[in-house]
């Protein structure tokens, strides 16, 4: 299960560390969490590249690219 914790900015953080095993699993447990954060303004994720193919998950569902590192692109996604 995706854990989350909160930020300074009103917003909530996945924590990668608790991304699903597969990109069904992934979909079903994000699509949850956004509809579940209705209190909240900015969803922020971490994509190690070995789950890059979780990506166009995210882009479909509204996120943007923020910014990347050599092994992670971090999205972000506003929820109001």
């Amino acid at each position: 299960m995706i854990e989350i914790s909160n930020n300074a900015y009103d917003g909530v953080i996945v924590n990668n560390a608790t991304l699903p095993p597969n990109k069904d699993e992934f979909k079903k447990e994000i699509v949850r969490l956004i509809q579940s954060l209705t209190n909240k303004k900015l969803l922020w994720i971490s994509i190690p590249i070995e789950k890059s193919d979780f990506i166009p998950i995210l882009t479909d569902l509204d996120f943007e690219f923020h910014h990347c590192d050599e092994k992670n692109l971090i999205l972000i996604k506003k929820l109001h």
